[in-house]
């Protein structure tokens, strides 16, 4: 260094200690000779005190053993805001007119946290955020925790509390999704709501945390099932590309009934406690059904109307076609069949004529009831088909035939409004008695066979 250098670095500092004032104590005044500003050192460390008009501390700004700190103060000389920095770290405090602190912001330990309080002292938000992640909690004005949202490397989490304490609501979102979780006054979880990857559930409980119902919906159908407080499934609804399902159980957990709906129609079926289908019902495009099972699963009965057309099957334990009935319009008809699947009685009623016809074991015709315009009538006939006898009822009157199995007549009655009268015939048809019974009294006659009366009386 030249000496010309060492000369400017000389003044330079000549220059510096003129402007250096040095001392404990500088007290500021205004134009009125108040104290408006006191700068200070003491044991405790330096100090600076500011006043306003009256002469009242608003501000304080200090440095001491713990740390520097700052106060500021309103008219009245509150305490309203406080910022120190201590080992622990950096804390701003304000008040309200009070002195209660409403608000207080500090970083400890790495942790930063926020908390407000309301004017009777009790903390009712806090938020931190510590090397787990943020949380905020909100208490009611007992100061009792009644909601908490944190975040933390799992997961984002919302717990919501009674007054009690207890979780009764608690919504959270993790990696596989979304879930809600509500309980009672007791903690028992009532509902449950997830979502994740294969869709979205939801599960309501009972009193005892037992699950009772259960809502799903995934990639294939939405699912609902109810459950017994055995937790059985008892009932269970649900929808897949074949059409909408319902499924209920007994307290086995036997289905017992279920309703499908799907492209080709409707069906319910009704089954026992062994599992097995007793009743099914449905609806397709040619009409509606009703089967009806015995406890071995064979068809008894079948109800079907097909193009208005309604029919009533009835089976025996072989799965053979007893009875059946069919409807159309203006006419029914009812058939009886035996064990070889002969029709053995059948009863018809076509364009309101009603008729009966009975069958032997064969199949065969043996007897046949018809009511017509002029009456009803009734056929018997033989094993051949042969009528052997017939008998009418008609507006003039009543007859009754009797016929040989060559179907010749051979007995004849008939009453009519002069009386009742008797014929009998040989087997060529020909006439050989007759009996009547007439106004003037009873008459018997008695023919040879060319028709010639041989004897009468009276």
């Amino acid at each position: 260094m030249t000496i010309e250098e060492r000369l400017q670095k000389l003044e330079r500092e000549l220059g510096d200690a003129k402007r250096c004032i040095r001392a404990n104590r500088f007290v500021l005044e205004d134009d009125n000779g108040t104290t408006r500003a006191v700068l200070g050192v003491d044991e405790d460390g330096p100090w600076l005190i500011l006043f306003d008009e009256n002469h009242e501390n608003r501000a304080q700004l200090c440095v001491d053993e713990d740390g520097p700190g700052l106060i500021l103060f309103d008219e009245n000389h509150e305490n309203r805001a406080q910022l120190c920095v201590n080992e622990d770290g950096p804390d701003l405090i304000l008040s309200d007119e009070n002195g209660e602190t409403r608000a207080e912001l500090s970083v400890h330990k790495d942790t930063p946290n926020l908390i407000f309080s309301d004017e009777n002292g009790k903390t009712r938000a806090s938020l931190e955020v510590d090397e787990d992640g943020p949380d905020l909690i909100l208490s009611d004005e007992n100061g009792n925790s009644r909601a908490w949202l944190s975040v933390d490397e799992d997961r984002p989490l919302l717990i919501l509390l009674d007054e009690n304490h207890e979780n009764r609501a608690q919504l959270s979102a993790n990696e596989d999704g979304p879930g809600l979780i509500l309980s009672d006054e007791n903690g028992k979880t009532r509902a449950s709501l997830e979502v994740d990857e294969d869709g979205q559930g939801l599960i309501l409980s009972d009193e005892n945390g037992n699950s009772r119902a259960g809502l799903s919906v995934d990639k294939d159908r939405p699912l609902l099932i109810l459950l017994d407080e055995n937790h059985e499934n008892r009932a269970q609804l649900s929808v897949n590309e074949d059409g909408p399902g319902l499924i209920l159980s007994d307290e086995n957990g036997k289905t017992r009934a279920s309703l499908g709906v799907h492209e080709d129609g409707t069906v319910l079926i009704l089954s026992d406690e062994n599992d097995e289908n007793r009743a099914q019902l449905s609806v397709n495009e040619e009409g509606p059904g009703l089967d009806v099972c015995d406890q071995n699963g064979k068809g008894r009965a079948r109800l079907a109307v097909i193009k208005h057309s309604p029919g009533l099957a009835i089976y025996d334990q072989n799965g053979e076609t007893r009875a059946l009935l069919v409807g159309g319009e203006g006419s029914f008809g009812l058939s009886l069949f035996g064990e070889n699947g002969q029709a053995c009685a059948s009863l018809e009623v076509d364009e309101h004529v009603p008729s009966l016809r009975l069958a032997d074991e064969n199949g065969k015709t043996r007897a046949g009831l018809v009511v017509i315009k002029d009456g009803p009538r009734l056929g018997l006939l033989d094993e051949n088909g042969e009528t052997r006898g017939m008998l009418a009822v008609e507006k003039k009157g009543s007859w009754l035939d009797l016929s040989d199995e060559n179907g010749k007549t051979r007995a004849g009655l008939v009453v009519i409004k002069d009386g009742p009268a008797l014929a009998l015939y040989d087997e060529n048809g020909k006439s050989r008695a007759g009996l009547a019974v007439i106004k003037d009294g009873p008459r018997l006659g008695l023919l040879d066979e060319k028709g010639r009366v041989k004897w009468q009386a009276p």
